[in-house]
């Protein structure tokens, strides 16, 4: 199996797991939402091996989603993902679920064993950055394009506690929640611990009275991946 439709919201996540499956010799096509998928498939005709989408999205999502894409493409392997472990495993509609971070190879075995696969976290006496997940990662890219994600990370840390700050001001729950989980998902691919558990316990507890000094601390956490990296990925 080796052409995968990727379907998530999240433009780093994207490119994260493009980067990580081409990795591994698949080919891949991306779409941002469920709708834009169906909307692909129906269109070009294109029957992908392999199905991999988040189970958080706005718009079609989860068994809803699966329901459609057996329709569209009845041969495909659906593998759900997402950074939160779903009530049923795998989720209905789903042959398979990988609860994120995962690898390139670890979606590989999901293929070959036909059953749902959960990674643990990793863990490392580094805080901020688990130095396992970044081995695994640079054994699948140049140190380009490395740091390149690790930014986009850091970046969309950053835009994403902005927006949050908004939805404080607002009393806007969901939208706080829903950009915790967005942050928690692509710091935890990446091994950015610290970032990760600070926007899990956002996204658990929502809006609160430590909602404004979480939001720093995800700052300050940013600032000190960014540090690491300088140090890491010096500039030519």
């Amino acid at each position: 199996m080796r052409s995968v439709l990727l379907i998530d919201d999240d433009a780093m996540s994207r490119e994260l797991f493009a980067l990580l499956l081409e990795a591994e010799g698949y080919t891949v096509r991306s779409s941002a939402s469920g709708d834009d998928a169906l909307h692909l498939l129906q269109t070009e005709s294109w029957q992908p091996e392999v199905v991999l989408a988040d189970m958080q999205m706005p718009g079609l999502t989860g068994s809803a989603l699966a329901t459609a894409l057996q329709a569209r493409c009845p041969q495909s392997v659906l593998i759900g993902m997402s950074a939160s472990q779903p009530s049923s495993d795998p989720p209905q509609g789903f042959h398979a679920f990988l609860l994120k971070p995962f690898d390139g190879t670890q979606f590989t075995q999901t293929l070959q064993c036909g059953t749902a696969t959960a990674i643990p976290t990793q863990t490392t006496a580094t805080q901020d950055l688990d130095e396992t997940v970044m081995t695994a990662l640079a054994a699948s890219m140049s140190p380009a394009q490395l740091s390149q994600l690790y930014g986009l990370c850091i970046s969309d840390a950053r835009k994403r506690a902005t927006a949050m700050r908004l939805s404080l001001a607002m009393g806007d729950n969901s939208a706080f929640r829903r950009e915790a989980h967005a942050i928690k998902g692509g710091a935890s691919m990446l091994g950015a611990r610290a970032i990760a558990a600070l926007a899990q316990q956002m996204e658990e507890q929502g809006i609160n009275k430590d909602a404004s000094r979480r939001m720093d601390e995800i700052m300050e956490a940013a600032e000190r991946l960014e540090g690491m990296l300088v140090l890491r990925f010096p500039a030519e």
